[in-house]
């Protein structure tokens, strides 16, 4: 194996040069790259903060594949697999040689980094490094086509096909075309040809109701009772299997957290095969990924679902009379069981718009539900010891298996049993059912214990790590004690090419006109801007309000508003047509780039603290030694006000002003660490003598 060199990849006539014909070097990119080389080769833990326009991909990838093949310079990777975007899922555990594996792992919360490191940056470094490694896009279970799933819908659907006598089981797929949809009928036909069974080859996006005819979650699948589990081939346990000829692993948090459990529960590495280096992008979403991960919730429909399965059993086994009898009161008395407990539960969390957060172990009570429920597990497992008619053993155990937790879970709420978790009540999907939530505080031990110690190197790398120059906030959050930091500026001059306009005459948030004044500032800044302008918001009712004022001011103004449009669909609109403003929330501060003139102007509403009424915040902040607002909500906000600040410079060509209509960034003391958080830029204080207009044109 030939060694390269940290600098022979990045520099001009360099590795990456050779395939990329607009590359240019950036110094904060080598910068960032070389410490997490160091790291890795040294072994140990590493906060890696590379501001907007780094490229944090290539940054952490070329070292991460750098040491893992100086790591394996004996073994054999040339042959291997064709690159496939590959599932884990619960099997058998890996087979590895005696030797450590040397894989790389990435973690990603966005799909969308996901699919750029499968089907760009991983392919550019394969054609531009010397030595050949191979690279897999984990997916959950549910994505691939089930076999067991497809003969159920076929043996399902046959009676509606099939004329009287004929045996449904020899029906072909053909013969059900006339009586299925369109999506099913693409399914069925792309079912006979397709090689790996996943759901993103097929030319349709099908329905997510119709899909789940055709495939199976982790948790739902039956498991070594499958008839294609080894015979035939399992297109998900073909693809799991295969993880372990890969040198690096693409993966979501919930699947890397699914890792983990599976290892906490079985001592085996199951769902992902073992690996070296771990790098955790969008870092700064971690910490509560896990908190929902670690938790859970209760929901009706689960329990319903339950307690149907029992009562189709029961339809399909051929009870004795007596038997029957006894099985349907226990059916009927779960049904009127699970309506009387959720009526209450709705009737404490009266007209609540969000969350509840249980504090009392007299708030949820559910003996009664809890045992009614554990008689139809029960009788569950009863029947899942012979065979029934369209269930296998497995199908029916593992339902029971899934009733017994929620009992656990139940029971947990009643006594408020978990110390290190809060409980509360709310309203979540299309349908607004009740859940009960549970949700972890403290995440750190857990990661930490379970899967940062386990690797020689870890590399949590953002745009938004740090709160006034220093990680030691998400540091705690994560359980990283023992990590070194390194942050690196950004490639782009801000001096030059951004402006930041604060004034203490800025609307203040606790005034009652407030929305009226962000409203009149808007149409103002909208007006010097030409357009041109991002508006972030807190809150749906204040983004509303000006929406409404901006569109009745100024009715020509192409004003896109998030809801009227799906999210992508906005921001092509907002990046096409130059004079257009586009006003979001929350899902608007991250992920969105629109370089050139479509976004010149910024405009934040205000600090985005978060919400006290949040369950999850009151519990920590309850427990923050600091404090709190110092130690919770103030490095939250920066964080969050960070990444809103990070969508206005996306290129060296960029130039833009930011508008925060808070005048407590002036006011308040606290106002300094947000803007010691920020890259330093041009100041400006008033929206008099058209600032905007002048900035944007260059004459300031």
């Amino acid at each position: 194996m030939g060694v390269w060199t940290i600098q022979e990849a990045f520099e001009v006539g360099g590795l990456l040069h050779r395939v990329l014909e607009q590359y240019e070097p950036r110094q904060p990119q080598i910068e960032l790259a070389v410490a997490i080389a160091e790291k890795m080769r040294a072994g140990g833990h590493l906060m890696a903060e590379g501001m907007t326009g780094v490229g944090k991909t290539l940054s952490y990838s070329i070292p991460a594949i750098r040491q893992s093949q100086l790591d394996s310079e004996s073994s054999d990777h040339e042959e291997k697999v064709e690159d496939r975007e590959y599932e884990g899922g619960e099997g058998e555990d890996f087979e590895e040689d005696s030797e450590e594996p040397s894989r790389v792992v990435i973690a990603t919360a966005n799909i969308a980094l996901q699919e750029q490191l499968y089907f760009k940056d991983l392919p550019t470094l394969r054609r531009a490094l010397p030595n050949n490694f191979n690279f897999a896009l984990v997916k959950g279970r549910n994505n691939y086509l089930c076999k067991s799933q497809l003969d159920k819908f076929r043996l399902e659907t046959a009676s509606e096909a099939v004329p009287m006598g004929k045996d449904v089981s020899t029906v072909q797929l053909k013969d059900l075309y006339d009586v299925i949809n369109s999506d099913e009928e693409a399914i069925c036909k792309w079912s006979q040809e397709t090689e790996f069974g996943d759901k993103s080859e097929l030319e349709i996006e099908p329905r997510s109701e119709t899909w789940r005819k055709f495939s199976v979650t982790a948790e739902e699948c039956i498991g070594s009772e499958c008839p294609y589990r080894k015979e035939v081939g399992c297109h998900a346990e073909s693809a799991r299997k295969a993880l372990q000829f890969m040198d690096v692993i693409i993966v979501n948090y919930h699947m890397l957290f699914s890792a983990v459990k599976v290892q906490m529960e079985t001592g085996k590495d199951i769902v992902l095969p073992p690996f070296k280096y771990l790098i955790c992008d969008e870092g700064h979403k971690m910490p509560d990924i896990a908190r929902a991960f670690f938790g859970w919730h209760i929901s009706q429909a689960v329990m319903n679902q339950a307690v149907n399965m029992l009562r189709k059993v029961v339809s399909k086994a051929g009870t004795s009379d007596e038997e029957g009898e006894i099985v349907a009161a226990r059916i009927n008395a779960a049904h009127g069981g699970i309506k009387k407990f959720w009526d209450e539960v709705a009737e404490v969390f009266g007209d609540h718009k969000g969350q509840m957060r249980i504090t009392r172990t007299d708030v949820v009570r559910g003996l009664a539900l809890a045992q009614s429920l554990v008689d139809v597990a029960d009788s569950l497992l009863d029947f899942s010891e012979f065979s029934v008619d369209g269930f296998s053993r497995e199908e029916i155990r593992k339902k029971a298996g899934q009733l017994k937790r929620v009992m656990d879970h139940l029971r947990d709420a009643m006594e408020l049993g978990d110390q290190n978790s809060v409980y509360f009540i709310e309203r979540a999907g299309k349908n607004r059912w009740l859940n009960i939530v549970n949700r972890k505080l403290d995440v750190g031990d857990i990661l930490w214990q379970n899967l940062f110690e386990r690797t020689k190197s870890t590399v949590v790398t953002s745009a938004t790590l740090a709160v006034d120059g220093d990680c030691s906030f998400l540091r705690k959050e994560l359980g990283l004690a023992k990590c070194g930091e390194v942050l690196v500026g950004s490639p782009f001059n801000f001096r030059e090419q951004a402006c930041i306009l604060l004034s203490d005459r800025a609307p203040d948030p606790k005034q009652d006109n407030y929305p009226v004044r962000v409203s009149v500032a808007m149409a103002e800044i909208i007006k010097q801007a030409g357009g041109r302008t991002l508006g972030l918001f807190t809150s749906y009712r204040v983004l509303h309000y000006v929406a409404e004022y901006i569109q009745e001011e100024m009715p020509d103004l192409n004003c896109l508003v998030q809801g009227t449009a799906p999210r992508r669909k906005l921001i092509e609109e907002f990046t096409a047509d130059v004079g257009s403003v586009l006003l979001g929330t929350e899902s608007f501060w991250t992920g969105i780039d629109v370089p050139g003139e479509s976004l010149s102007c910024l405009v934040i509403d205000k600090i985005p603290f978060p919400s006290p009424a949040n369950p999850v915040l009151a519990a920590l902040s309850e427990r923050a030694v600091e404090g709190g607002f110092w130690g919770i909500s103030i490095p939250r906000a920066v964080l969050q006000f960070r990444q809103g600040v990070g969508r206005l410079i996306r290129r060296e060509s960029d130039r833009g002003i930011i508008v925060v209509l808070d005048n407590r960034l002036v006011t308040k003391g606290y106002g300094s660490i947000f803007l010691n958080s920020l890259p330093r830029m041009k100041l400006a204080k008033s929206l008099r003598d058209n600032q905007i207009t002048r900035w944007l044109e260059g004459e300031v």
